[in-house]
């Protein structure tokens, strides 16, 4: 009846959504594709919720949470999503810095590494923005997540006691 808490529960569940879709790296790579297209679409929209900048990282990453590397996107069909992302003001959108590092992440396989010239750019606007050092050094070389990072990538905070391990 309450017509806020109404608004919240619809709100809730549609990030629910962007969460599972964004989790599901075993797709196969013409469908990320389509479904990364699909948040870009929606995230050209100011109303369109943080969690998608996120959920856009993380289906374009370049290096899969518990996927194979089959799953990875080609570096060169993430060029418009990079575009979308290096347009926002990484001061007010650290979801946007973050997607862009997740996407840009040296990985040391030539075949799913952006080119050296876009993860430079994007290196040059993380210290722009005084982004995290860590997210910069992730961009610049290969480097393993720590356990804040992980959670970040992971899109949530794992229940108290349980521990990702490498």
């Amino acid at each position: 009846r309450n017509l806020k808490i109404k608004t919240e529960i619809k709100n809730k569940a549609y990030e629910d959504m962007v969460r599972l879709a964004a989790s599901l790296e075993g797709l196969p790579t013409t469908t990320k594709v389509e479904l990364a297209n699909w948040f870009a679409k929606r995230l050209e929209k100011a109303s369109e919720t943080q969690t998608s900048w996120w959920a856009l990282g993380r289906i374009a990453s370049r290096e899969p949470f518990h996927s194979g590397v089959e799953t990875v996107i080609e570096p060169q069909k993430t060029e418009p999503w990079l575009d979308l992302i290096t347009r926002q003001d990484w001061k007010k959108n650290q979801n946007a810095a973050f997607a862009a590092v997740m996407i840009a992440r040296v990985t040391g396989d030539r075949v799913r590494d952006l080119p050296e010239t876009t993860r430079m750019a994007i290196v040059e606007k993380l210290r722009a923005t005084k982004a995290p050092e860590l997210w910069q050094a992730m961009v610049e070389q290969k480097l393993a997540l720590d356990d804040m990072e992980s959670k970040r990538v992971f899109g949530e905070a794992l229940p108290v006691g349980l521990k990702l391990l490498s």
